[in-house]
C-alpha cells in the first residue's frame, strides 16, 4: 500500500481525485489550449473547406459507410477496392463503431453524411480531452497537485501528441493513446496498492481492447507484464496474484474480442497485423504459467529468495517461446512478413511517420543540423526525462519507485522502436512527460517559494512556456524549411476538386469505373465517388497496387496495355506534380508511361480527357479506348461525350 508522503504529494493528489470540481478548475487552462490548438490545426489543415487530415481517415469513413450499407459485421471486404477481388484491411471494428455511434448521435439533428463528417473532424481532440483527465487521474498517487496544469500543458505541446489528436485525423492512434494511457494509471494502482481484483481486471479488460483495437497494444501489455513480473521478482509480495487476474482478464477479454471481430468462421487464422489465435495463445501461456507461479506459492508458501524466483521465470519465458514458434512459426519477427515487399519499397518507406528519427543515410551526407533538429523535434522531452527518471529510480523512495520504474521499462521498449519508427513518438512522449513535468513543477515550485510579486509570476510563465516549447523551435524551423512528399501530395492534388467532377452524374460519375490513380487518392476517391480504385495505402498485399503500379511504371507500352486490358482499367488519373517522378520508376531507370502521361505523350490506345481549367493545372485524366476484347468499348461513346463537358 501507498505509504503517507509529505504534505502536498500523495494527500494533495487524493483530495484532486476526491473532487472532481476542482480538477476540472485546475485543469481550465490546459483544456483552453487544446481547443486553441485544435482550431488553428484544423483551418491550416482545411478542416472546415471538407478536406479531412490524411489517407486513413477516409478509410475509416469508407469502412463505416460500408458497415452501415451491408450491416455485415464479419464481412471486411471492400469491393471497391482492388476490382473485382476486393481488399481486406487488418483494421478492426472498435475505432469503426465509435464513428459510426458519433455519427448516429449527430444524425438527430445534421444528415447522416455531415454529422459523420463532423464527426470524424472533432474525434480525436475530444479523445484529447478526455486523455488529459485520463492522464492526470492516472499519476496522482505519485503527483503534487500542483503539477497537474504543467502535466496538462507539457502533455498538449508534444509533437507525438499533436499528430495523434490533430482535428480532422479520425484515426484509430487516437484511440490507442487514449486506452494506453488508462491502462497505464491501472498499472499504477496495481504496483502501489495491495491486491484487489477491481484494478487487476480493469487494467486487463482495457488491455484486451486496447490489443483489439490494434495489436500494436502488445507492447504496453509487455510493459505491464515486465514491471509487476520485477516486483514479483524483487520482493515477491502479492505480484503473482495480481498477474494471476491481470493475465486471466486479459486472457478471457482478448478471445471475447477475437470472437466479436471474427465470428467462428475466421477464427483459427493466425494473422499478425490484426487480433487472432496468435495472440490468444501467447496470452493463455503466459497466464497458465502465472497460474502455476500462484499456485506454488499458495501450496508450498513463497519461493525462498529472487535466484529462485529468477529461475522459474527463465524457464517459463523459454517454454512460452518454445510453444510459439512451435505453433505459430515467425510470431517473434512480427507482422513485417505480412507486408506486401513492392509497396514497402516504393510507398511505406517515404511515409512521414514510418520514418526513421534518425537517417543514416542523411548524417552520412552531412545533413547533420537537420537530422539534430529532428530528433529533438520527436524525442523533446525524453532526454531530459531519461534523466530525471534516472535519478528518481536512485533515490529508491518505496513505493513510488514501482511507479517510475513502469515508466523506465516503457521508455526501454518504446525508444528503440520510435528510432526506427516516428509513429511510436507517442508513446516515448507519455512515458517521458511525468518525470519531465516533475522537473518543470520543481522549478515552479522553488521560484514560488523564493520570491514574491509580480516577479514571480512573470518567472513562472517563463519557465511554463519554455519548459513546454524549448524542443518545439527546431522542428518547426525544420518543417518551414523542407516539405515531405505526404505535404506536397496534398497541397498539389486535391482530390476532392477531382472527385467532384468524376462524380458528376452527366460525365463520369453516370456509372461505377475502374480508376486506376496514385495509392494515396484511393481511400478519397472511394469515399467522394462511386467509382472503384485499385489500391489504397496499406501494408497488406494487393494485386492491384502491383499491377497498377507496374503499369505506370512500365517502359514498354504494350506491357502497360496488357495490364490495362486484363484488369479492366477504365480510367488512369494523375497528378504530375504532386507526385515525385521517381516514385514510378522501373529497374532500367528509364522513360515509364507515367512520364509520358505527364506531358501528354499518351500510346494510342488512351485519350486524354481535357479538364475544367483549375483541374487541368494539376491533374491529367485519361481514358483507356481499347476493351479487353479488342472491340470499341461502349466507354469510348460515353467518355467522347463526357470530354466536352464544360
Amino acid at each position: 500500500m501507498c505509504q503517507r508522503q509529505r504534505p502536498g504529494s500523495h494527500a494533495a493528489a487524493v483530495g484532486i481525485v476526491a473532487n472532481p470540481r476542482q480538477w476540472i478548475i485546475d485543469t481550465r487552462g490546459t483544456v483552453l489550449l487544446v481547443l486553441i490548438l485544435q482550431l488553428a490545426l484544423a483551418s491550416k489543415l482545411g478542416v472546415f473547406e471538407g478536406i479531412l487530415g490524411d489517407t486513413d481517415v477516409y478509410m475509416w469513413l469508407n469502412r463505416v459507410l460500408h458497415l452501415r450499407e451491408t450491416g455485415d459485421w464479419f464481412d471486411p471486404v471492400l469491393a471497391r477496392i482492388n476490382p473485382p477481388y476486393g481488399h481486406a484491411q487488418h483494421w478492426t471494428r472498435p475505432f469503426d463503431v465509435l464513428l459510426l455511434t458519433g455519427a448516429w448521435v449527430g444524425s438527430f439533428i445534421f444528415d447522416f453524411d455531415a454529422a459523420l463528417y463532423g464527426w470524424a473532424a472533432m474525434i480525436s481532440p475530444a479523445l484529447e480531452i478526455l486523455t488529459v483527465f485520463a492522464l492526470l487521474w492516472s499519476v496522482s498517487p505519485v503527483f503534487k497537485g500542483n503539477h497537474n496544469d504543467v502535466l496538462g500543458i507539457l502533455f498538449v505541446t508534444q509533437m507525438g501528441i499533436v499528430v495523434a489528436y490533430a482535428a480532422g485525423r479520425a484515426d484509430h492512434q487516437s484511440l490507442l493513446s487514449t486506452l494506453f494511457v488508462v491502462s497505464f494509471g491501472l498499472a499504477v494502482r496495481m504496483l502501489l496498492n495491495p491486491f484487489k481484483l477491481r484494478w487487476c481486471y480493469g487494467a486487463g479488460l482495457v488491455s484486451a481492447l486496447a490489443l483489439w483495437v490494434s495489436v500494436e497494444s502488445i507492447l504496453s501489455v509487455l510493459i505491464t507484464l515486465s514491471t509487476l513480473g520485477l516486483f514479483w521478482l524483487l520482493d515477491g509480495e502479492d505480484f503473482a496474484r495480481k498477474l494471476v487476474h491481470y493475465t486471466l482478464s486479459l486472457f478471457v477479454g482478448s478471445a471475447l474480442a477475437l470472437l466479436s471481430q471474427r465470428g467462428f468462421s475466421r477464427l483459427l487464422e493466425p494473422d499478425l497485423d490484426e487480433i487472432s489465435i496468435a495472440f490468444i495463445l501467447l496470452i493463455g501461456l503466459i497466464c497458465s504459467f502465472w497460474v502455476i507461479v500462484n499456485h506454488i506459492q499458495e501450496r508450498f508458501g513463497p519461493l525462498a529468495g529472487w535466484r529462485s524466483r529468477l529461475t522459474m521465470a527463465i524457464i517459463g519465458a523459454a517454454a512460452v517461446i518454445v510453444v510459439m514458434e512451435w505453433g505459430i512459426p515467425g510470431f517473434f519477427s512480427g507482422p513485417d512478413p505480412t507486408v506486401d515487399e513492392l509497396y514497402r519499397q516504393t510507398r511505406m518507406e517515404n511515409i512521414g511517420e514510418a520514418k526513421p528519427l534518425l537517417s543514416i543515410s542523411a548524417l552520412y551526407a552531412g545533413r547533420w543540423s537537420e537530422e539534430l533538429a529532428r530528433f529533438i523535434y520527436w524525442s523533446g522531452i525524453a532526454i531530459p526525462g531519461i534523466a530525471v527518471l534516472l535519478f528518481q529510480l536512485a533515490r529508491g523512495r518505496s513505493p513510488e519507485i514501482r511507479f517510475w520504474a513502469y515508466l523506465a521499462i516503457g521508455l526501454v521498449v518504446f525508444l528503440p522502436h520510435l528510432f526506427k519508427n516516428l509513429r511510436w513518438a507517442y508513446y516515448v512522449a507519455v512515458l517521458s512527460l511525468p518525470a519531465y513535468a516533475w522537473l518543470v513543477g520543481e522549478v515552479l515550485h522553488r521560484i514560488s517559494n523564493s520570491a514574491s510579486g509580480p516577479k514571480v509570476a512573470i518567472s513562472r510563465v517563463a519557465v511554463l512556456v519554455v519548459g513546454a516549447g524549448w524542443f518545439l523551435m527546431p522542428g518547426l524551423l525544420l518543417t518551414i524549411s523542407t516539405d515531405d512528399r505526404d505535404e506536397s501530395v496534398r497541397e498539389k492534388c486535391l482530390v476532392k476538386t477531382v472527385s467532384q467532377y468524376l462524380d458528376r452524374s452527366t460525365g463520369w460519375g453516370n456509372r461505377p469505373r475502374n480508376i486506376a490513380a496514385f495509392v494515396d487518392f484511393g481511400p478519397e476517391l472511394l469515399y467522394r465517388t462511386k467509382h472503384a480504385v485499385y489500391s489504397i495505402p496499406n501494408h497488406r498485399y494487393q494485386q492491384g497496387y502491383t499491377d497498377s503500379y507496374q503499369m505506370l511504371a512500365a517502359a514498354n507500352d504494350n506491357l502497360a496495355l496488357s495490364i490495362a486490358e486484363r484488369r479492366n482499367v477504365e480510367l488512369i488519373l494523375i497528378c504530375p506534380e504532386g507526385v515525385e517522378d521517381t516514385f514510378y520508376r522501373n529497374d532500367d531507370g528509364v522513360e515509364t508511361l507515367h512520364d509520358r502521361l505527364s506531358t501528354g505523350r499518351g500510346p494510342w490506345w488512351l485519350r486524354e480527357v481535357m479538364l475544367p481549367p483549375p483541374l487541368g493545372r494539376s491533374f491529367k485524366l485519361f481514358e483507356v479506348t481499347l476493351a479487353p476484347d479488342a472491340r470499341l468499348s461502349p466507354r469510348r461513346q460515353e467518355g467522347s461525350s463526357d470530354s466536352v463537358l464544360q
